[in-house]
């Protein structure tokens, strides 16, 4: 909420946000798009965060306007020229403590990834992530409080570093992710979508030096550099979509990137906890070459979920 706005203002954007939590999208849409119009202090990128979509609209406003403030500081660290690809590509995935001690469906996908790429994938803990990427002493010390963040810089910079693949430790595939490489990254960069430039971030791909990269990673250092405290948990998402809104050629990458929904990857993820059958398997497996899992949740006994699990143990 805008603290500077007149109060009837105020009062919209309070309204918005109970909408929101509520529920009622469509209602806060139309509530918040009424407050960023009264509001003295409301911009063109307010109402294009609130066309495509109201949610957490106060988190991404906030995004939008430190990259607003900063924008051209992140944009002269970037380098203009793209870097020419050097060696075939890799697929980095990373468990911070090592995946020897990672939970058992982190190790299953591990596994089999291995088993379909081989020497193709580099396992990363911390201690190999530095060596294979300088992240400034002073960004990892406030971003390496938080995993989740800290890993949003990582993989960004290695991909604008080194191209390749990111592949989160708790994704499973089913295909080779090397074979599409070509197609999925024929503007440089990719990513899953929800829509728009709302994205998934567990599955990045990107030759090296692609803008895009370069622009994720230097502003993330930026906001490192100049706050201590998180947005929001989806900061990195926040981030990415107002780049998309303020930078032309951000955008105009984005906008050539192949458009693959985000939501059949997640269809595994949703059904983990019902019983195991193959073919209820099968058919869960058919909607992606990748699928975004989690290890947060103890599995059934008898679930799919106990099932993929053991599938890294039976080795």
């Amino acid at each position: 909420m805008n603290t500077h706005a007149p109060l009837d203002v105020r009062k919209l954007y309070a309204v918005g946000e109970t909408l929101e939590k509520h529920r009622e999208l469509a209602q806060a849409a139309w509530t918040y798009e009424q407050a960023v119009r009264m509001d003295p202090q409301g911009l063109p990128v307010d109402l294009q965060l609130i066309a495509s979509e109201p949610q957490r609209f106060s988190y991404r406003r906030i995004m939008a306007r430190f990259l607003m403030e900063h924008l051209d500081a992140i944009r002269q660290r970037v380098p203009r020229e793209p870097v020419e690809q050097t060696s075939d590509p890799k697929i980095f995935v990373y468990w911070e403590q090592g995946f020897d001690d990672a939970p058992p469906i982190v190790r299953a996908n591990r596994e089999r990834l291995e088993r379909l790429h081989g020497a193709d994938v580099v396992e990363l803990d911390k201690e190999r992530l530095h060596q294979l990427v300088d992240i400034p002493i002073d960004i990892r010390l406030h971003a390496e409080s938080d995993r989740t963040h800290f890993s949003d810089i990582a993989r960004f910079a290695l991909l604008h570093r080194y191209g390749g693949i990111w592949l989160d430790a708790t994704c499973l595939v089913t295909d080779s992710v090397l074979d599409r490489f070509d197609v999925l990254v024929r503007s440089g960069f990719f990513a899953f979508r929800y829509h728009d430039a709302l994205t998934s971030n567990w599955f990045l791909a990107a030759q090296p030096g692609n803008y895009v990269t370069g622009m994720m990673y230097q502003g993330l250092c930026e906001y490192w550099r100049r706050r201590d405290i998180t947005v929001h948990y989806y900061m990195a998402h926040h981030m990415f979509e107002s780049m998309y809104y303020l930078d032309q050629r951000f955008a105009s990458i984005w906008d050539a990137t192949i458009d693959l929904s985000s939501h059949p990857p997640h269809e595994l993820q949703k059904a983990m906890q019902e019983p195991y059958s193959p073919e209820r398997l099968e058919a869960l497996l058919s909607h992606s070459f990748v699928h975004k899992l989690t290890y947060k949740r103890d599995a059934k006994p008898g679930s799919i979920l106990e099932h993929l699990a053991s599938q890294g143990e039976r080795r």
